[in-house]
């Protein structure tokens, strides 16, 4: 019950400041030690994020960017960030979305009885393979990976907010294009310890 006590005065607590600021957002009080200070230590709101505005600003006017125009089976497939990451769509997305429970259009050229014969990158097998009641969907898409753009996004040309020294290793150069997340998903798990 206390720590019940204490999250609810927390919250409250939480909503009386944010409502103050979000009243006053567009003339933020340059004496707040959140948004100015001459004291390196401090972190204040305009370092806290990465578009170096105050985090509570609502007037912030977001650089220009654009998605690829280019058609699917035109654009150049984009290497994996890293091995078995979701590949990003290198094509564009018109009229190919939004995905509904009636329409995927992504099928129509991704499932692997198709995909080879249009030149595109084909459904993985762990796609195909209900993990929360391990086994075999017969290859039909398992239900939590019908829509594919909770993973796999477009590429826009918009620069990085920060620098990126990252340099993936793949164990396997084929590994570039395709997954094998289904055959090294339990890599490095102790399945008999967990039972």
């Amino acid at each position: 019950m206390k720590n019940i006590l204490k999250l609810t005065a927390i919250c409250v607590f939480a909503a009386s400041v944010l409502a103050t600021y979000a009243n006053g957002s567009k003339d933020i009080s340059k004496k707040d030690p959140l948004y100015n200070s001459s004291n390196p230590d401090v972190v204040t709101q305009d370092k806290m994020s990465l578009r170096k505005e105050p985090l509570i600003a609502t007037d912030v006017v977001l650089p220009e960017y654009s998605w690829t125009t280019k058609g699917p089976g035109e654009a150049v497939r984009i290497k994996r960030a890293y091995e078995n990451a979701p590949p990003q769509i290198p094509h564009s997305t018109e009229g190919l979305l939004p995905i509904t429970k009636d329409n995927n259009s992504c099928m129509g050229c991704h499932m692997p009885n198709v995909a080879s014969s249009v030149g595109s990158t084909p459904i993985p097998k762990s796609h195909f393979f209900d993990f929360r009641r391990n086994k075999d969907d017969n290859g039909k898409l398992d239900g939590t990976r019908f829509v594919c753009t909770t993973c796999h996004v477009p590429q826009a040309n918009a620069k990085p907010l920060v620098k990126n020294n990252f340099h993936p290793v793949f164990r396997d150069p084929k590994l570039i294009n395709s997954s094998n997340l289904i055959k090294v998903i339990s890599e490095g798990v102790n399945l008999k310890a967990s039972k």
